[in-house]
């Protein structure tokens, strides 16, 4: 019985034993899980922390830039970028005729070539320290740029590039033609004078690259010319096709002819040759074709030519015209000529001469109409006392 009941006795000591050791165990693991949590978190903590101090200290970086600064930044930024769209925000024009495909082959031309595509970092930001404009210098790399910006009047920096576009560029159109640069309309608005011949308008600015305009006449439709901009005045001469150019001197000769058989049947009144003035025509010109066609037949009385016919008309380039055919404005037509006559004298036959001259038509449904022609050298009045070679 003894025994048995210290048999109890140990047997009891040694599960409390087993109890304590198995309590000890499974502290100890918590404590660990907890400290490695504990670490985990004050890992990450610190990692945060890390984080957050280099955005601060980056973006005070960019705080320390001046706004004409971080304007240059950000417009060399995005010409690394190749973000053409952001380019054109910068600009300090009106960018309605620059697109960002004009950007994209142009950038590659200028001054900031190197920069274009370029992904080092942007640093070494100088400023000239204008208060209204500002040279800012700039490296990527080992690319240097120099950035020119300006403060406009809604008081933002933005960036001056004449070097890739031209601005108020002068373009002189026929009176009353309109026309369209690339794909976009210059509305009446651009015209800054307007005279009895053309109509200039200023167009913002132009990207220094052939750019393609398109002119129509309510008349005679569309003509397409090509130039590259620059700080020189653009004249358009809207040149008719070789075709239509030949169709428009046969009808110069047949209203000649029919003006010179109106005299020839004895009518010298101004009234009698009113169907060949055009309505555009001033009130007084109807005078001056009178006496134009008038002084033709008696150019010396020694002559007194009979029959004026005319047998040939071509078209004629000068210094001073440029074209032999041509819109005038957007209804009436130039022609500079080259006229052959002939015509019986009283004392001799077949006297015949070749005259330079130039007029503005009316063109119609059945021919052309005089609006005006050059008073002292025009193919009706004038007359060579020789015939002469072209």
């Amino acid at each position: 019985m003894k025994e048995r009941k210290k048999f109890k006795i140990m047997k009891k000591k040694f599960l409390s034993i087993m109890l304590i050791a198995t309590m000890c165990i499974s502290l100890a693991a918590c404590g660990g899980k907890e400290n490695k949590e504990s670490s985990n978190t004050e890992s990450s903590e610190q990692s945060t922390q890390k984080e957050s101090e280099s955005t601060t200290e980056s973006e005070e970086s960019a705080g320390n830039l001046s706004k004409s600064e971080q304007t240059a930044y950000d417009f060399i930024s995005a010409i690394q970028k190749e973000d053409y769209e952001k380019v054109k925000e910068f600009l300090n024009v009106d960018t309605t005729y620059i697109t960002k495909e004009d950007l994209e082959w142009l950038l590659p031309r200028t001054s900031y070539s190197d920069v274009v595509g370029n992904e080092m970092e942007i640093k070494d930001i100088v400023s000239s320290g204008g208060k209204t404009q500002d040279n800012i210098s700039l490296k990527s790399g080992p690319a240097s740029v120099s950035v020119n910006v300006e403060l406009n009047d809604d008081n933002e920096w933005k960036v001056n590039c004449n070097e890739f576009y031209i601005s108020d560029w002068k373009v002189k159109a026929p009176k009353g033609v309109t026309f369209k640069l690339g794909e976009v309309e210059a509305p009446k608005t651009l015209i800054e004078s307007t005279d009895e011949r053309w109509d200039t308008y200023s167009i913002p600015a132009v990207p220094i690259k052939e750019a393609t305009l398109t002119f129509s006449s309510e008349t005679f439709g569309d003509f397409e010319l090509k130039t590259t901009p620059s700080t020189e005045e653009y004249k358009a001469i809207l040149e008719f096709d070789e075709e239509t150019a030949n169709k428009i001197y046969e009808d110069v000769k047949k209203m000649m002819n029919d003006i010179n058989a109106v005299y020839d049947s004895g009518k010298t009144e101004t009234t009698d040759y009113k169907e060949f003035v055009s309505d555009l025509a001033a009130p007084d010109f109807i005078n001056t074709l009178t006496d134009n066609v008038i002084t033709q037949y008696t150019w010396n009385n020694s002559l007194n030519p009979k029959n004026i016919k005319v047998t040939q008309v071509l078209g004629r380039n000068d210094d001073e015209k440029t074209k032999p055919c041509f819109v005038y404005t957007t209804n009436t037509i130039a022609v500079n000529l080259r006229v052959e006559k002939k015509w019986e004298e009283s004392h001799k036959d077949g006297s015949s001469t070749k005259v330079h001259g130039y007029f503005i038509l009316e063109k119609t449904d059945d021919g052309v109409k005089l609006v005006n022609m050059d008073a002292s050298n025009n193919p009706i009045k004038a007359r060579n006392s020789m015939t002469r070679d072209w």
